[in-house]
This record gives C-alpha cells, structure tokens and sequence, in this order.
C-alpha cells in the first residue's frame, strides 16, 4: 500500500502530487503536477499531453455539456492510460489504468472515475498536512 504526501497550498486552496504517464515509445515516463479534485468525475488533462503518451481512445468525439461549478461545456477525446502518483519524498503508486478526458487546458485534474474511486484521501489544512493512499 502506497501512502504519499501531497503538497498543500492555501491560496488557491489545492492538494497536488506528481503524476507519471507512460510515454508513446515507452522508454520514459512524461512528469507533470496533479490537482486532487473532489468534484470531478475523470480525470483531465492537457489535449497536447495525448500525442506524447501512450494511450487507447475510448471516444473521440466527447461533448461534455455541463462540468465544474460554473457549468461550462467543453469538448474532449476520452481515453485511457497508464500512470503512477509520486511524492516529494519518492513514494510512489502501482501503475495505474485510468480514464482521462483530453481538453484544452494547461491543468492536469485528479478525478473519480478509475482513480480517486480507489483511494483513502486525507487533508488537514490548518495543519498544512495531507496524503493520498491506494493499495
């Protein structure tokens, strides 16, 4: 069982942690920063990322009609990949199948479905301490 540290900020209140995608020629793995978010359904991530990593589409016409709090439409290539969480210290998850919805945007979302679903999830903000841990 993996437990790892996230990183905790106050202002934008948010909990990240390192995430490590499979790359297309799967020799290295593409790092990029993960925002924990309760409140999405998949995972999201940068539409440019898609060329660079390895995955399987899944539908490549999506139409999200109404995502977030402000309830905006967007457009997206629903796929899945392969990636690990890592922390500060070097902890790091099992590899993971998860389902990721592809859009453009510069943020990478830490969602429910495949992910969070599987995961016991801790944050202190007063404390400033939090972690993430899946088996």
């Amino acid at each position: 069982m993996a437990r790892l540290q996230l990183q905790l900020y106050v202002d934008p209140g948010q909990a990240d942690v390192f995430v490590s995608l499979v790359r297309s020629n799967q020799t290295r793995t593409y790092r990029t920063v993960g925002t924990i978010d309760t409140g999405a359904e998949v995972c999201l991530m940068p539409l440019a990322l898609l060329d660079q990593i390895e995955h399987r589409i899944i539908n490549n016409k999506l139409e999200i009609e109404q995502a977030g709090i402000a309830g905006q439409g967007f457009s997206a290539i629903e796929a899945e990949v392969r990636l690990s969480l890592e922390d500060l210290n070097g902890n790091e998850t099992r590899e993971l199948k998860v389902r990721a919805w592809f859009a453009k945007t510069d943020v990478v979302l830490l969602g429910f479905r495949d992910l969070l679903e599987h995961v016991k999830l801790y944050i202190d903000m007063p404390h400033r301490d939090g972690w993430i841990e899946i088996d």
